[in-house]
């Protein structure tokens, strides 16, 4: 069984804690899923070089898939 439970107290989250302790219940954070575009986003940290190239490498790879073999 699976239910979401919001603590109001933090006294309540004293005894979940010990409640995980004793094997009772387990607990689990809420994990929010985040957009690609947001996880991945300044994580190259290019020169403006560097992003020039690279932008031009993927327009290039991507009118590979466009053309006929």
């Amino acid at each position: 069984m699976e239910y979401t439970v919001d603590v109001i107290n933090q006294n309540a989250m004293s005894l979940l804690n010990d409640m995980v302790k004793m094997r009772f219940i387990r607990m689990w954070p809420n994990v929010v899923p985040q957009k690609l575009s947001e996880k991945f986003a300044g994580k190259l940290q290019l020169s403006d070089d560097e992003y020039d190239d690279f932008h031009n490498y993927l327009k290039n790879s991507r009118k590979e898939w466009e053309r006929d073999i």
